[in-house]
């Protein structure tokens, strides 16, 4: 999936990267809140740093959660703002940190910068059950395809009912823990 491929809605977007070396970020003169700029410049910045040039790419909803919760723990660091608040895609960096629950940080940082779907894949099934993985790329492509990145941020029962699907899947495995 090449992002010049994927539908996206650019009014929308704060900014947009083409790998390997273009990057459009959108100044917005009515844009009231500079924080929300700078967050869409690390954000896109994360986007560049992360090209492979090997052509090796994540799908688009690991791809925008993975930046997005990199970018906003970056950005809550050095600022102390609580970022959320300007996160494009709030399922998926929500789907990250449940995950950074079970996978070391840095290891979910290295299966970023690599673009290693086959690494994710395994160790999401490792840590959650054999075809884990498959259950969530189908519940999250739903909740990316239909909320976020092709429509500027929309909420529906569709789409909470496949977020609440994945949920679950950390509940259960928390719940096992406990156990």
């Amino acid at each position: 999936e090449m992002p010049e491929k994927i539908p996206v809605d650019t009014t929308a977007q704060g900014g947009i990267t083409f790998c390997p070396n273009t990057v459009y970020i959108k100044l917005d003169s009515k844009q009231s809140e500079p924080a929300l700029y700078i967050m869409h410049v690390i954000h896109e910045y994360f986007h560049a740093l992360s090209c492979s040039t090997k052509g090796r790419i994540l799908p688009s909803m690991w791809e925008e959660g993975f930046t997005d919760y990199f970018a906003t723990k970056v950005f809550t660091n050095y600022t102390g703002f609580d970022t959320d608040v300007f996160t494009a895609f709030p399922y998926e960096v929500r789907l990250v940190r449940h995950l950074s629950n079970l996978i070391p940080e840095d290891i979910l940082l290295s299966i970023y910068i690599n673009k290693d779907e086959a690494r994710l894949k395994q160790k999401v099934d490792e840590k959650l059950g054999l075809g884990t993985y498959d259950q969530i790329i189908q519940d999250m492509n739903k909740v990316f395809y239909d909320s976020s990145y092709t429509k500027g941020f929309v909420s529906n029962s569709d789409i909470d009912s496949s977020f609440s699907r994945v949920e679950n899947l950390f509940e259960i495995k928390n719940y096992l823990k406990m156990q």
